[in-house]
């Protein structure tokens, strides 16, 4: 008989328990030489599990050996095989800092927010528009705005005006000797850092360390964060928990299947029957992920982040908390405002709201941006939000990202770790052999049990002639035997991989749902 834990007497109160404490997955066959949506070929290889329930602490673990979900599938690049090796990339939000190109677009959100009426808003629009890229660090696309409502030729004469006039202009007389000389203004910013550091040095460095996280965090003052700003319009984030059952989501539940319709037809140029509320449901809402409460902020999950303009929403990020870090999921926004670059935006927005969890909960330290593939141009701007972080597809270590450019522009697939001073040697210590899937937990009958055990129950000619003379059993049975000991290979070479993939610690802990029937 199988051994095992019965949770309850019938099945439906059985689901109920386990599924609110336990994570259930179902492992699924390798997903090879699929299209690939980066280069276009059909090369693309995955290893793939369906969730039906997952807790936060088991997803974090999987993310950071290179696992991602999309709705309730969780998939993980076969990196040494796939056309376009993709990393998980992250990001340190302590000690995060805006480029100035970052910061740009945070002051164009400001002053966005400073126009009144449709005539300003029109030339404020006419003067930004000026074909800045719409970095998107949750949906992987990359948005561009129309330079000018000019043609291509209407653009080189002016240009061409413009040469001829200053070719026009004489010469003058030079500066006025009698007032103090120009200084440039990057030698005046090197100046202030040379002072900044000579401060720093003689200093007191109790004082300076403490200070790092709160001065970093005073130069993401984001318009939609400032208390009583004068604006003229009025942007905020409202954190919505995504599930069908939550009123509060099915309050706005229309407006934000719109805006993702809308974004899906315009940015990605789906048809508009593709994009039905069904598909956004599986896709963005549906998420195997157990809401905790315990969790910093509103609890562990899966949330929608509504952006919502003087009452209306104008975009929605998609996110999991999870105990180290938020994880963007997907973006998308009102292509009418794409010249606020909501991609960029809103990936601060989240590395704020990180920091604000981190206040809550110390471990919360990183902000995941998904999959990070060098040899695709449109994803590099990924690692434009220092300092961000690769993982080692081997040994899963993470190594600085400006570290490992020069490697992947050679090759696309590579050993991460020995460019951070790892070794080559040095293997994945959850990786597990064959010992470790006597132990994998799995969820058989009602019950939980070990592969062990339940192997024991499907094979019982293998598990009971072992070691013994079969030279006297009949055909039928010995047949029967040899195929149970050919199936029980066959599904202990898959669970091998199903280890390596999990790692032994998420194996042991992670119920593998298997089939009453086989």
């Amino acid at each position: 008989m199988l051994q095992r834990i019965t949770l309850c007497k019938n099945e439906v109160c059985c689901c109920t328990d386990i599924m609110t404490q336990y994570t259930i997955v179902e492992k699924v066959p390798d997903h090879m030489y699929y299209h690939c949506g980066y280069c276009e070929s059909s090369l693309a290889c995955a290893k793939g599990l369906w969730a039906h329930t997952m807790n936060a602490v088991d997803y974090q673990a999987l993310i950071d050996r290179g696992w991602r979900r999309s709705g309730k599938y969780c998939y993980k690049p076969i990196m040494n095989k796939t056309c376009c090796p993709q990393y998980t990339i992250r990001c340190g939000i302590l000690d995060f800092k805006p480029t100035k190109s970052k910061r740009k677009v945070i002051k164009k959100m400001r002053d966005f927010l400073m126009t009144e009426g449709d005539e300003a808003l029109n030339k404020w629009k006419a003067k930004h528009q000026d074909g800045g890229r719409s970095q998107s660090a949750s949906n992987e696309v990359l948005h561009k705005t129309p330079e000018t409502d000019a043609s291509p030729m209407e653009t080189i004469d002016s240009k061409c005006v413009a040469s001829r006039a200053m070719k026009e202009i004489s010469k003058g007389a030079g500066p006025d000797p009698s007032k103090p000389r120009r200084v440039k203004a990057k030698v005046m910013r090197q100046e202030r850092s040379k002072s900044k550091k000579t401060e720093m040095a003689s200093g007191d460095s109790s004082t300076s360390s403490s200070s790092s996280f709160s001065s970093s965090s005073s130069e993401l003052m984001l318009p939609h964060n400032v208390a009583d700003a004068d604006f003229k319009r009025k942007l905020e984030v409202r954190t919505v928990r995504a599930c069908v059952e939550d009123s509060e989501f099915q309050k706005y539940r229309p407006e934000s299947f719109s805006v993702y319709r809308k974004y899906q037809t315009v940015i990605h140029g789906d048809e508009p029957d593709e994009c039905t509320e069904k598909q956004w449901i599986r896709f963005l809402v549906d998420c195997p992920l157990n809401r905790d409460s315990d969790g910093p902020g509103p609890g562990y999950g899966n949330y929608h982040q509504h952006y919502v303009l003087d009452g209306k929403i104008v975009a929605v990020g998609v996110i999991d908390i999870l105990p180290n870090c938020v994880s963007s999921v997907y973006l998308y926004y009102d292509p009418d405002y794409g010249f606020l670059s909501m991609g960029v935006y809103t990936a601060l927005s989240e590395i704020a709201f990180s920091r604000s969890l981190h206040s809550q909960s110390a471990q919360l330290k990183y902000y995941y941006m998904g999959f990070y593939i060098h040899n695709c141009q449109k994803m590099r701007y990924k690692r434009e939000y220092p300092p961000s972080y690769l993982l080692c597809p081997e040994t899963y270590d993470w190594v600085p990202v400006q570290l490992c450019l020069d490697t992947l522009d050679k090759t696309k697939y590579a050993r991460l770790n020995v460019l951070n001073g790892g070794s080559t040697t040095t293997g994945d210590p959850e990786r597990g052999s064959r010992s470790d899937v006597d132990n994998i937990a799995v969820l058989y009958q009602r019950g939980i049990t070990t592969y062990f055990q339940y192997a024991r129950y499907k094979y019982p000619l293998v598990s009971s002639c072992e070691g013994e003379d079969n030279s006297n059993r009949d055909n039928v049975e010995s047949q029967r035997k040899r195929w149970q000991l050919h199936s029980m290979k066959a599904e202990l070479s898959d669970l091998e991989d199903y280890v390596a993939s999990v790692g032994t610690s998420c194996a042991s802990r992670m119920l593998l749902h298997r089939a009453t029937r086989d």
